[in-house]
């Protein structure tokens, strides 16, 4: 019998499956072009933002997907998968600075940076 923890959900399920497809489609192919120039173009934190792999356990008042620190865990598994170039930057994006605004920052704060860093506009 095949082990399953409790965090892992059908809807969790749905959304890895999704957001492989589009790791496969739109972010892996350029992969080697981003080692090449040791810089990962600012339209793939776009692309991730538009598939709610940004800020994924942000409430949605500041642009996340209020989900679980579970998504943040399954986006950073599958993108070390498929484009190992992006797995620090989201990790420190998304679980780390991201969480800083929401737990230490004012409400201003959390309006003006939150939604451009859920949407990939601006990089944290």
């Amino acid at each position: 019998m095949h082990y399953r923890s409790s965090w892992m959900t059908e809807e969790l399920d749905t959304f890895r499956d999704q957001f492989r497809k589009f790791l496969a489609k739109d972010l892996a192919p350029h992969a080697e072009k981003w080692r090449a120039q040791k810089l990962v173009d600012r339209s793939a934190w776009r692309a991730l933002g538009e598939m709610g792999a940004l800020l994924p356990s942000v409430p949605e008042a500041y642009g996340g997907l209020g989900a679980t620190f579970a998504y943040d865990a399954a986006v950073l598994d599958d993108l070390e998968s498929a484009v190992p170039e992006l797995t620090t930057g989201v990790s420190v994006h998304s679980a780390i600075v991201a969480h800083y605004i929401v737990n230490y920052g004012s409400e201003e704060q959390k309006q003006r940076w939150l939604p451009k860093m859920a949407s990939g506009e601006m990089v944290g």
